[in-house]
């Protein structure tokens, strides 16, 4: 930032003279720089996240509708959440087992995400628990690459309810 408030600052001392001179003269006053830094993307995911991870694990009351169109970047960098109309509740062991639920995802548990799955309705065809966790993974941690492999989210999905 003062990089760049110096650059602005030697540029319009320069269109400064340029203006009260030749510019004022000729009637082609140029404008002032003034330049803006782009947003801090990972400072903002990161605020975002803890900021709906209090929502959920914490407080129990969340914006169940979050995408792009509901965050507004305001002028001095802070994130405006805006669109509450679906806002949903969860119990005191509905936190506790989304905490489970992410920290399995995070330690890689196989059984633990089998054991939540289960617990939560998710079934298989033929009850694979490679399918099952898949589909887990796929609604709660990621659509990478890593899961999703060439197909798209819906390719995935389908090749899932085949098996």
């Amino acid at each position: 930032r003062r990089l760049l408030a110096l650059r602005d600052a030697a540029l319009n001392l320069l269109l400064f003279v340029w203006n009260v001179t030749v510019g004022g003269v000729l009637g082609a006053k140029l404008r002032y720089a003034r330049s803006s830094l782009p947003p801090n993307a990972p400072q903002l995911m990161d605020t975002l996240m803890r900021v709906h991870g209090t929502q959920l694990l914490v407080d129990g009351v969340f914006n169940a509708d979050t995408h792009a169109g509901n965050f507004l970047l305001m002028p001095d960098d802070r994130v405006a959440l805006i669109d509450y109309g679906a806002t949903k509740r969860l119990s005191t062991q509905e936190r506790l087992s989304a905490c489970y639920l992410y920290a399995a995802l995070r330690r890689h548990d196989e059984e633990a995400l089998l054991q939540l799955a289960v617990s939560g309705g998710y079934r298989s065809r033929y009850f694979r628990r490679d399918v099952i966790t898949k589909l887990t993974r796929f609604g709660f941690d990621t659509m990478g690459k890593d899961l999703l492999g060439d197909r798209n989210a819906a390719q995935f999905v389908d090749h899932l309810k085949a098996e």
